[in-house]
């Protein structure tokens, strides 16, 4: 196709636009209602290109201006991108007309280029944005209505200066609109309520200008409503303009009546605004300054939610993305250029997408002359300087009222928020102003959102330590919880606009008080930050103090009947408040180390149980300087924190690091360690689970049967740590081929944890015990345990937990084995997507994910797909277990496999050599071939190359098979595929017996697997 940024004019321009991207739209759409497993990117662009030619399009219908050739120059590199995407998606997308071999190549050439289709499109959405913006700036220029002559009988009393410019918001100014025209006897109320920096004020500004300019009220009044004072300063002005100065007035009670009387007599349409009307009980009765005629309109703007019952409320949110960073570049003097646009994205993100916190913030990136991402710094560094900057000429201002004595001075977003704070003590629902300004500062070092009050509830109710917002909120009566003083104070901070509340019931389950009424809190992002700073430091490692104890009171005493909701929301809080710790209080262990240590340990084992392991590991490394510096080395505190450190390793995949610290431990000879049974038991486990985990069966084996008869001898039988040993030496025996052995352990724990109540332990038990059944072709039975298992986790844990994701894995392989290929490959596919999202792409079970894909794709004669699964697979195993581990081993089986069974056997060949050359001397496990299996790679060049070519590949499917035959069902899948795969060895070495052999042997296995699924049937 030709050059597409050749210059053709506006309309030409977005015509070329229009074709290239509606052909790149229609052949995505295609492929995707078409295709299943399409890959996310293709799907996104799916969606934005029909947007950005909406973009264009109306572009395209809008006069020419000054800054169009801007747009042009946009327009033209979005034709660049999608003509760049339409090459691409050509290679990688297919048709209806393609063949077989055909989409499979594309098919994974789609796989490469996604990332590439990823940056194309997150530039496409930048230039979204840009032209957005740019089209903006010109329909306001082109379409901006002219000022009309005022006539005799207006007066527009109106504050001139205020704003250079308005952008956006044109949904809401239409609704004002909608709201205030007259119709009715009395006049129309619109209320304008939200928190401070909502640009409440410049929005009802702004509509007067329109209204000004548009000519359809007559007369427009604006009140500032801060104090009674400024009203009757406002009507006296108002007055003295309606009679052009020729009155002279005994007070203010006749301003307000000729004001009245003036506006009632005139036929045209008037509109009265009260600008900042945030104190109702100060100033009640505010609608009786009005005429009381339907031609009029009032519009309030207001904090305080008790407004909106004066008339219909508009609430006064932040402001959306294009607008905000519209509004942003402005006011920094910033180009709109693509750079400037990520950047300011960024910035208003940030702020929360905060009217006057953007227009704070961009002049002081002007003052400072800063980059944006500079000022991100700035922000995180300086917080509270940043927020409380106020520029010179700054129009946002507000009334500081000392006695008797009102001073106007500007305001920063803090200042016109401690402006709201003070009012706590001047509210009538709020009894223990105090108290609850106490209250409001530690809600503010959770998350910024539902944060439900059960859990102040729940710590209140408690025996521990009592905190001094308590007594505002205990029944004098009962002595216990006071629910409905807690939400009057609440409804009160709300009505301040401090907090966005939402009064329904908890959904923490088998609450015993159903009928309490418990609610949900929010605050603003920034307002939160200014809360925390607000105090001294002191002050702010108290609050994060207390925040932490509640967190750890519930999760310690309410966790188990809480729902998966409820979880992900204590994550969300206790990720701020140890946010928070961090950066206000890192010196902890100081001064709070009694009272902290506990909580933090708990919230390692939460994360770890929640399957955040990251989180888990930090929390771990953060106890265990705690301790080494407050214990000492050797304490039992710092033994137990090593340990909790190990069992994040092994959670991790990290199996030699905990290896490495736990033979430390043991060989340490530490008097506490040995006097102690609980930590000398937990190290000797851990460690069987590292060599398990390792593929090292009998050392395992050996190790966990010792510490089994050691606990047996001084434990009870039901005891979780007796249980524990007997489930993972289960494990052990079932990989060694000792199917009974592992069965009888695995039913004997599953007892324990079924009287004991341990739920999870039990599921856990259960999905193991499903693996026996699976490793000896009893599918239909590992199934049942499956299913069984999967939902319950799902309900308890959550669809993304690593339990739940690993059990679905485990379930898609075992209906692989029942031959079930379209429900596997749909489980595995969501399985690989949500754990890589989870646990990252190198997280064992992920790789096992990968892997278990790759058989099923191989089995269903996808190797297209299969091989490069196959391969990442082996360079993360190779490169963190080794190729002396099993699954590495299995890795590198089933890669050779594949490629041999595309006649690739040369490069087969290369790879089975390379892998038994690197494999380390196997531990001694069962079904090893190490003490019999002859060194076929170092002699392959002594051998009669006729009888044994291909070595490598028979040593390493010989040893496959010795391994399988002694592990695994002769039913199982498994080991049939590696009959076959060393029959193909055979058969190209010309031993056409030995390879019959294996044929037979996979035929039998064959029978034994349809013969035991027509029983069940």
């Amino acid at each position: 196709m030709g050059d597409p940024l050749t210059a053709l004019g506006a309309a030409a321009s977005v015509a070329q636009f229009v074709v290239i991207a509606v052909r790149v739209s229609t052949r995505i759409k295609d492929y995707c209602s078409t295709a299943s497993n399409v890959p996310e990117a293709f799907r996104r662009l799916s969606i934005q290109l029909p947007l950005l030619v909406e973009v264009c399009s109306e572009y395209g219908k809008l006069p020419k201006a000054d800054d169009s050739k801007a747009v042009d120059d946009t327009l033209e590199e979005c034709t660049r991108q999608v003509d760049i995407l339409e090459k691409m998606l050509t290679k990688a997308v297919p048709v209806k007309a393609d063949s077989g071999p055909a989409r499979a190549l594309k098919a994974v050439i789609s796989i490469g280029l996604e990332k590439k289709v990823e940056e194309s499109i997150a530039r496409l959405e930048t230039l979204k944005t840009l032209l957005l913006l740019k089209i903006g700036l010109i329909t306001y220029a082109v379409l901006r209505p002219p000022a009309s002559s005022s006539a005799s009988d207006t007066c527009f009393c109106v504050p001139s200066g205020r704003l250079s410019r308005f952008f956006g918001r044109t949904s809401i100014l239409d609704r004002i609109d909608q709201i205030l025209r007259p119709g009715s006897r009395d006049p129309k109320v619109c209320v304008l309520q939200g928190m401070g920096g909502q640009g409440k004020t410049s929005l009802a500004l702004e509509y007067c200008k329109r209204e000004i300019a548009a000519g359809h009220f007559k007369s427009i009044l604006w009140v500032d409503a801060m104090s009674l004072a400024a009203v009757h300063r406002s009507f006296s002005h108002f007055a003295e303009r309606l009679t052009d100065h020729r009155r002279v007035f005994p007070d203010v009670s006749a301003c307000i009546d000729q004001v009245r009387t003036t506006l009632q007599s005139w036929a045209a349409p008037w509109l009265i605004v009260f600008d900042n009307y945030d104190r109702p009980d100060r100033l009640p009765g505010v609608l009786d300054y009005l005429p009381h005629c339907g031609n009029g309109a009032v519009l309030v703007t207001s904090r305080h939610s008790g407004t909106a019952s004066l008339g219909e409320t508009i609430s006064i949110a932040g402001m959306d993305s294009v607008e905000s960073i519209q509004l942003f570049l402005e006011r920094s003097g910033m180009k709109y250029t693509v750079d400037n646009i990520e950047s300011a994205e960024l910035v208003v993100r940030t702020l929360g997408y905060l009217p006057l916190a953007i227009d704070q913030s961009a002049a002081y990136i002007r003052s400072k002359r800063i980059s944006p991402t500079a000022f991100l710094k700035h922000y995180k560094d300086r917080k509270s300087k940043v927020m409380s900057f106020v520029p010179a000429l700054s129009t946002y201002k507000g009334l500081k009222i000392t006695g008797s004595v009102e001073e106007e001075q500007p305001l920063s977003v803090f200042t016109t928020w401690e402006m709201s704070f003070h009012q706590i003590w001047h509210t009538d629902d709020i009894i223990e102003p105090n108290a609850i300004g106490h209250f409001l500062t530690t809600m503010a070092f959770f998350s910024n959102t539902n944060l439900d009050l059960g859990l102040f509830r729940s710590f209140s109710d408690s025996d521990g330590v009592k905190h001094s917002w308590m007594p505002a909120f205990v029944d004098v009566d009962t002595s216990g919880w006071d629910e409905y003083a807690c939400q009057d104070a609440v409804t009160a901070l709300e009505q301040l606009s401090l907090i966005q509340y939402t009064d329904q019931h908890a959904h923490f389950a088998n609450q015993s008080d159903d009928n309490s009424l418990h609610g949900r809190i929010s605050f603003h992002p920034l307002v939160r930050d200014w809360i925390q700073l607000r105090v001294t430091p002191e002050a702010r490692r108290a609050h994060c103090t207390e925040a932490l104890q509640i967190l750890h009171h519930y999760i310690e005493h309410k966790l188990p009947s809480a729902t998966v909701d409820v979880r992900r929301e204590l994550l969300s809080h206790l990720d701020s408040a140890l946010s928070s710790q961090s950066q206000y209080f890192p010196d902890w262990a100081l001064y709070r180390y009694d009272s902290l240590r506990h909580c933090l340990e708990g919230f390692m084992r939460f994360y770890l149980a929640q399957g955040r392991y990251k989180e888990a590991e930090e929390v771990c490394q953060k106890l265990l300087r705690a301790d080494d510096s407050a214990a000492g080395a050797v304490q039992t505190l710092t033994l137990s924190t090593r340990l909790l450190l190990t069992d994040v390793y092994l959670q991790q995949g990290r199996y030699t690091a905990a290896e490495d610290e736990l033979t430390h431990l043991r060989a340490s000879d530490d008097s506490n360690l040995s006097s102690n049974m609980v930590l000398s038991s937990r190290l000797i486990n851990n460690l069987g689970m590292s060599y398990f985990r390792q593929g090292r069966y009998d050392e395992a084996y050996s190790l966990l049967q010792e510490l089994l008869k050691q606990q047996e001898a001084l434990s009870p039988a039901d005891d979780c740590s007796v249980l524990d040993t007997k489930e993972l030496l289960a494990q052990v025996c079932r990989d060694r081929g000792e199917h009974e052995q592992a069965i009888l352990l695995y039913e004997s724990a599953l007892e324990g944890f079924e009287s004991l109540k341990e739920r999870l332990r039990k599921l856990k038990c259960m999905v193991n015990l499903a693996h026996t059944y699976r490793s000896q072709a009893q599918c239909h039975q590992a199934s049942d345990l499956y299913e069984n298992a999967r939902v319950q986790l799902e309900e308890q844990l959550g669809p993304d937990h690593p339990l739940t994701i690993t059990t679905k894995m485990y379930h898609g392989i075992n209906d692989i084995a029942m031959e079930r290929y379209g429900t596997a490959e749909a489980s595995l596919r969501d399985v690989v997507d949500r754990s890589v999202q989870v646990l990252g792409p190198k997280h064992p079970d992920s790789l096992k994910s990968m892997m278990n894909l790759a058989i099923l794709l191989h089995r269903r004669d996808n190797a297209v797909e299969a091989e490069p699964l196959y391969r990442t697979t082996l360079d993360s195993r190779e490169a963190t277990l080794g190729f002396g581990n099993p699954y590495t081993m299995r890795t590198a089986e089933c890669l050779v496999s594949l490629l041999w069974t595309q006649n690739r056997c040369d490069e087969a060949e290369a790879l089975a050599a390379r892998v038994m050359k690197a494999a380390k001397p196997r531990h001694s496990s069962a079904g090893s071939l190490d003490n019999n299996l002859p060194d076929f790679v170092e002699s392959a060049s002594s051998l009669d190359v006729e009888v044994f070519a291909f070595p490598g590949a028979e040593a390493l499917f010989s040893q496959a098979v010795a391994r399988s035959d002694a592990t695994l069902d002769i039913a199982h899948r498994d080991r049939i595929d590696l009959y076959r795969a060393l029959s193909r060895v055979y058969e190209k070495q010309g031993r056409l017996l030995d390879a019959q052999r294996m044929i037979r042997l996979a035929d039998e296995g064959m029978r034994r697997a349809k013969a035991t699924r027509l029983s069940i049937g």
